[in-house]
């Protein structure tokens, strides 16, 4: 990542447990190993990215966050600045956390405040923002798509990825007739190396990007490994925790560069 312009990165997907979290956590903290400015922002209800940050249970049951960025019509008064609302965690890490009473600002979500949002989150002053999305179908899905200038959709090999992977693609091309930059990337997840099935699932999402470029499956495959959870309960990237296996360390380092090679 050579440019100094804010750049916006979306995790996107519709099914859950396919380690969205986990991705985005570590490609935070490789921003913040390159000594980038970082903003996570969570719009997902459960706050699993500001639970992996921070580790406070509180921040679920408070409102803000990333409230803070979508317009409220119900209320006689405007949101807090986006900037007021942010938990620091660390001098380079600000947090607009997730939190149980995100559903409520779907209803403000109709396309002219997503295009308004986009400039909003355009205008905060760092160099890379990373935004985790609930693993559903909503607006506060979508309006990422509007932000982004790369999307990175993690998947397991297996055939609801395959057969998920449509859907997703087709908001990211919708999307792409308004932010005509935006790119998108799959990253595979938990993948055993050794089965014979998900080697041919592989093969299959592949053959399905293709359609779109020939690059567009994200290596190296990450794979299945206890160290990667064992490392975010401590609050640590993996590459960070001293009982992670070698391998695992240049596996999770490899795969950040990969990202951050397309911005």
């Amino acid at each position: 990542m050579t440019s100094t312009q804010t750049k916006v990165i979306a995790m996107l997907n519709q099914k859950g447990g396919v380690g969205k979290t986990t991705i985005a956590y570590h490609l935070i903290h490789y921003a913040l190993r390159e000594e980038r400015t970082v903003l996570a922002i969570d719009l997902d209800p459960q706050g699993n990215l500001t639970l992996a940050l921070t580790g406070d249970f509180a921040l679920l049951n408070q409102q803000g966050g990333s409230a803070s960025l979508f317009p409220d019509p119900s209320s006689p008064t405007p949101s807090p600045s986006p900037l007021a609302a942010m938990t620091a965690i660390t001098p380079r890490l600000q947090l607009l956390h997730g939190h149980q009473h995100l559903d409520a600002v779907e209803q403000s979500l109709a396309l002219p405040n997503i295009r308004a949002t986009a400039a909003v989150v355009r205008s905060l002053p760092f160099d890379v923002i990373f935004v985790d999305t609930a693993p559903s179908v909503s607006s506060r899905q979508l309006a990422p798509l509007f932000w982004a200038d790369l999307v990175v959709v993690p998947m397991e090999a297996d055939e609801f990825s395959v057969s998920g992977l449509a859907a997703l693609l087709k908001s990211i091309r919708l999307a792409k007739r308004e932010n005509s930059g935006l790119v998108y990337r799959a990253a595979i997840n938990r993948f055993k190396i050794r089965s014979k099935y998900q080697n041919l699932i592989v093969q299959q999402l592949e053959e399905q990007l293709a359609a779109d470029s020939p690059s567009l499956l994200l290596r190296p495959l990450l794979s299945e490994r206890v160290p990667v959870a064992e490392a975010i309960g401590r609050r640590k990237p993996v590459w960070a925790y001293g009982r992670s296996p070698r391998p695992v360390r240049a596996e999770w380092l490899a795969f950040c560069e990969a990202v951050y090679g397309d911005l």
